[in-house]
């Protein structure tokens, strides 16, 4: 029989993100090793190599947020669908980007930029679409392009927290789940006011 781990995958993980921000992108395995009392052979013989063990504490599996994105719209106001819909997306990318920042600071390049068609925005932008589309057809949004709406969304939620670690906390005082529920509010009245917005089926003048 197996022996059970006294060190977990978790905790190693969590260990290495630790060392990665208190010594930086050129810690090695044996800093790591000792912040958990293990060996570096114990290290590499549960993930393999140095890069794996970088990878594993970094790049996050975005199955779980690509799942809440590909639901359908529900009974909830449309309101509150959206602003959850927001919040999701700003939780993933609020600890993914400095995960990602650290990634490409040990030499690698993006694994999100190097996927391809498999990349979490790509994928997050159609969900999204697909959200969108649906939530047109039940009448629950105006006739709009699911595709563009489906950008806003997105580019809105990866701003916020790149905003937030770049240029400083400072500038963002409001709470994540004000900010997800007012760019919800902003989507659905738009930026003109009621007077002036185009009939639904009324082309603006070019």
């Amino acid at each position: 029989m197996a022996r059970p781990r006294l060190v977990s995958d978790e905790r190693i993980l969590a260990a290495t993100r630790e060392c990665l921000v208190a010594h930086g992108p050129g810690v090695s395995t044996g800093v790591i090793a000792a912040q958990l009392g293990l060996s570096q052979a114990a290290l590499f013989k549960r993930f393999g190599t140095k890069e794996r063990l970088l990878q594993a504490a970094l790049v996050d599996d975005p199955a779980r947020v690509l799942a809440g994105l590909a639901g359908e719209p529900d009974d909830r106001p449309i309101e509150a669908q959206l602003a959850a819909l927001t919040l999701a997306l700003l939780d993933h990318f609020e600890a993914m980007l400095p995960r990602l920042l650290l990634w490409r600071a040990t030499g690698h390049g993006g694994p999100d930029f190097d996927a391809g068609q498999d990349a979490f925005p790509l994928r997050a932008r159609k969900a999204l679409a697909t959200w969108f589309r649906r939530a047109r057809a039940l009448g629950l949004i105006g006739d709009v392009d699911p595709a563009l709406a489906a950008d806003v969304l997105l580019g809105a939620a990866q701003l916020r927290p790149l905003m937030r670690h770049v240029g400083g906390g400072a500038r963002h005082r409001t709470g994540q789940r004000r900010f997800a529920n007012d760019l919800a509010r902003t989507l659905l009245t738009g930026l003109a006011p009621p007077d002036a917005r185009p009939r639904r089926g009324v082309r603006s003048p070019p």
